[in-house]
């Protein structure tokens, strides 16, 4: 699982180097209208930014999966083992071993990882135009309200808090007691800051968080009955949320590129399939000329065209 970072950039690497590049090597690109005006610099900053959204969408099983090494508890014989091995014991020259990997893991990736986006997005936001800054990072700033820009690492530590809660503490019981409580005070917090810029992504974090509440907490109830109960209400509120919440999300874009195109396109402006606008102006009774315009912004097109994926769902930040 650790290695799971470098087996998506080989796969990357991969696609990129028998699709991408042989379509820019050959001048294939402007054959395309989605490829249309892709140079070398565009395909390196799409592929870059690819690979970190998949890392961003693997943050938690990385951590998972790093801080496993630490997960020990006593056996009924009093042997130290590790619990997502058994047949190891901690505390051993072969676990000391395991250990210094596992260390090395946090530091990277439960560490490094967001402390790294951080200093980043900081240091960018810093010298940037506010703009240009947002258009080019969307993909982790564009979800959110300006002052949030650095919410991502919120949500990256939430996942962290949540993995160590199940990793260091002892007893299923107690596992998810802390968890919920996590989960509680992420919510809470999430209610009063808003972060995204649109109510409904607030709305939909704080219903599906909720509902993972719910699932934790009811889990660790007394009667069979009742946890059963409270476990599949948890998960209905997630579901619920979810599908409700994309259901609205895709109306709402559809309402807001409806409303887009009645401004933009007056009576007299022909769209086009390839994104142009030919503008027809009809002075009296003859047409007295056609003038064909194209809108493409500038910065837009040296850093987000061609991009192979668009800016995360607010749904993947729920843990």
């Amino acid at each position: 699982a650790l290695a799971l970072p470098i087996f998506a950039a080989l796969a990357l690497g991969a696609v990129t180097c028998c699709i991408f590049v042989p379509m820019l090597a050959y001048g294939l690109q402007d054959k395309f209208a989605a490829f249309e005006g892709t140079n070398w610099s565009m395909l390196r900053w799409a592929a870059g930014r690819t690979w970190f959204q998949i890392l961003v969408l693997i943050y938690m099983p990385l951590c998972s999966a790093a801080l496993s090494v630490f997960g020990c508890e006593q056996a009924r014989d009093g042997r130290w083992i590790l619990a997502a091995d058994p047949a190891r014991s901690c505390y051993t020259a072969s676990w000391m071993g395991l250990a210094a990997v596992g260390g090395s893991a946090v530091g990277v990736y439960a560490l490094g990882v967001p402390i790294s986006v951080w200093y980043f997005l900081r240091n960018r936001r810093r010298v940037l135009d506010r703009a240009i800054f947002s258009l080019r990072y969307a993909f982790l700033v564009a979800r959110f309200e300006s002052r949030w820009w650095w919410f991502e690492v919120v949500i990256m530590a939430r996942k962290v808090g949540v993995v160590a809660a199940f990793t260091f503490v002892a007893g299923d019981v107690n596992k998810a007691h802390l968890g919920a409580l996590l989960l509680f005070v992420a919510t809470v917090h999430l209610a009063a800051a808003r972060p995204y810029g649109e109510e409904l992504h607030n709305r939909i974090a704080i219903g599906a968080m909720s509902g993972a509440f719910v699932v934790l907490f009811a889990g660790t109830g007394g009667e069979a009955t009742m946890r059963t109960a409270g476990v599949l209400g948890g998960l209905a509120i997630c579901i619920g949320v979810i599908v409700l919440g994309v259901a609205l999300d895709l109306r709402r874009m559809a309402a807001d590129e409806k409303d887009a195109d009645a401004e933009f396109y007056s009576p007299g402006m022909v769209r086009m399939d390839s994104g142009e606008a030919i503008v027809i102006q009809t002075p009296r009774s003859s047409i007295a000329d056609v003038e064909l315009t194209t809108m493409v912004d500038d910065e837009c097109s040296d850093h987000t065209r061609g991009s192979l994926l668009g800016p995360p769902s607010p749904i993947n930040t729920i843990v």
